[in-house]
């Protein structure tokens, strides 16, 4: 839970305008109150669609029946679980909605927690947590609480006819929810390819060489640092091709190979990060916003 003094001028703010994705009152003893859900992420993935190359139309999907060759309407399609190659078991919509779990619109905080109890690989969606008019007061409270605790809560929250596992959490003066995959959902890393070789013993020098270099490349870390860097590549091909222009491919870096002599390896990489930090030339990742412009791997002529 991170302090309040660093939270207070982040994204909740661009929730103004946005239509929430849930809408429901929290409740813990005999405190209700009504808040929205509006996501954390907003999606900044450049769409494609596709085209015929012939003419540039773009192509239309047609949900086709292979058995006939005839096209199938929405009305004439169900939905089919396969149970083994080519048999399936048809599920009617009535019976998914007898099974669907009560559309409760209250989060009921079932316990209170130290959120380093929960293992980050469970998280998966956030939501900020708004209150509505007239539930200043009450979210305030919770919130300073919970802080003041330090814990996060659990409960179980219905979005899109699906019950969520969640934990909520205050980031300093605002709420958040997070889902929770459940504990079979989450793969185990002993079923994986190569998970018999993790547990092989190294050397007492590579050990040593690997933290100096871990703590040579130590620092602060802040997310305004970092750019997507492929998407504004992708943003430079685009207006660059609008307007005309020539557009040549960057060439390609050299495929680098695993190192098979690791010592060596991690001698290098100290000797290169030392000689970079006594020339004082090692820079650091630009920011948005600081008139570079886009970084885009082609170069328009």
């Amino acid at each position: 839970m991170s302090p309040r003094k660093k939270a207070t001028s982040t994204a909740p703010r661009a929730a103004a305008g946005r239509r929430p994705s849930w809408q429901g009152s929290i409740s813990f003893g005999l405190v209700h109150f009504p808040v929205a859900l509006y996501g954390v992420g907003t999606d900044r993935r450049i769409a494609f669609h596709q085209l015929h190359d012939q003419d540039g139309v773009r192509i239309k999907q047609k949900r086709v029946c292979p058995a006939d060759g005839e096209e199938g309407p929405y009305d004439h399609i169900v939905k089919g679980y396969e149970i083994e190659p080519g048999r399936y078991i048809v599920i009617e919509p009535d019976e998914l909605n007898a099974l669907s779990p009560e559309r409760s619109r209250t989060i009921e905080l079932e316990k209170f927690i130290d959120a380093a109890e929960i293992d980050p690989l469970y998280y998966d969606a956030n939501y900020y947590v708004m209150p509505a008019e007239g539930a200043e007061a009450p979210y305030a409270l919770l919130r300073d609480a919970m802080l003041a605790e330090k814990r996060a809560a659990v409960a179980r929250l219905v979005i899109h006819a699906k019950e969520h596992l969640v934990a909520l959490w205050p980031r300093g003066d605002t709420l958040v929810v997070s889902t929770l995959r459940f504990a079979d959902e989450v793969t185990d890393p002993e079923s994986l390819p190569g998970a018999d070789g993790s547990a092989k013993q190294h050397k007492k020098a590579e050990l040593a060489a690997a933290r100096q270099l871990v703590s040579a490349l130590s620092g602060e870390f802040d997310i305004t640092d970092y750019r997507d860097e492929y998407r504004e590549a992708v943003l430079s091909l685009i207006e660059a091709k609008a307007r005309g222009r020539k557009v040549t491919q960057p060439r390609a870096e050299p495929e680098r190979k695993p190192a098979t002599d690791l010592m060596s390896a991690l001698q290098e990489s100290l000797a290169s990060v030392s000689g970079t930090a006594s020339s004082s030339k090692r820079a650091k990742p630009r920011r948005r916003g600081d008139g570079s412009g886009h970084r885009s791997g082609a170069k328009a002529h």
